[in-house]
């Protein structure tokens, strides 16, 4: 009898450890969520940054949706519980709960809070900076840069072995109607 009420007792503290562990990892992943929220998922951020995002993706899309509409759709995504799990996933896997639980008091704090309302102050020209500097290296060199002089000498090089688009224009010196 005994031995039969020891082997409960064991299960049943097999059972609430198993409880606390499940309830500590839930508790884990929703701080996890909460430090998504508040670390990535700014709303000053996502005002800042949003409105050209999706700008940009109506543009490439050759789309005629309205970007306010676009964004308040992105937020509401973002936000859900869905997409925060998600995005929670790594912060779950690589820091622990006393981690997160660091972080979260961080970036509860009201210097972190006054740090994120400024985002158009502090935030903004970094992304306008990234955005200009990609825009710039994306971009078609000038034409003034591209215009060369092609003879019968140069033929092959300017003309054959260019890689890309060419607008040639063909005249004779010789040629009055040409020139």
């Amino acid at each position: 009898m005994v031995g039969n009420i020891n082997a409960g007792t064991e299960m049943k503290t097999d059972t609430n450890v198993q409880n606390i562990t499940e309830m500590k990892t839930d508790t884990k992943m929703q701080d996890a969520m909460e430090l998504v929220r508040l670390s990535v998922l700014q709303q000053d951020q996502m005002d800042a940054m949003l409105p050209s995002l999706a700008q940009q993706t109506i543009t490439s899309a050759k789309n005629n949706m309205d970007v306010k509409k676009v964004v308040a759709n992105t937020k509401e995504k973002l936000l859900s519980k869905a997409y925060l799990k998600r995005f929670a996933e790594p912060f779950n896997k690589i820091f622990t709960y006393d981690e997160i639980q660091l972080l979260l008091s961080f970036y509860r704090t009201d210097a972190v809070k006054k740090l994120f309302k400024t985002g158009s102050e502090t935030f903004l020209p970094v992304y306008t900076a990234m955005q200009e500097i990609i825009a710039d290296i994306v971009k078609p060199p000038l034409l003034e840069d591209n215009i060369a002089t092609v003879t019968a000498l140069n033929f092959q090089k300017e003309v054959k072995e260019f890689k890309g688009n060419i607008l040639l224009k063909v005249y004779s010196m010789m040629c009055g109607p040409c020139q």
